[in-house]
């Protein structure tokens, strides 16, 4: 099925990415590592994996919740 609307690549992101497949969802760190990626969409899982990949793009320790804070 194709995307109604404008898509927009960098150009080039698209093959330096290799990006076959719409929706594809990177998280890239602070360092420049890509530490995600995701083709296509499952409504079960996305919003779980995307937000613990976030947190670990962030340097958070617990993918899962707030960074501790070790400070009382």
């Amino acid at each position: 099925m194709k995307p109604h609307g404008q898509i927009v690549f960098a150009d080039g992101l698209d093959r330096l990415l290799a990006v076959n497949s719409f929706p594809t969802v990177v998280v890239v760190d602070r360092d420049g590592k890509l530490i995600y990626r995701s083709e296509g969409f499952s409504d079960e899982t996305f919003e779980a994996e995307l937000t613990a990949a976030a947190r670990r793009a962030l340097g958070n320790v617990n993918p899962t919740g707030p960074k501790a804070n070790s400070s009382p």
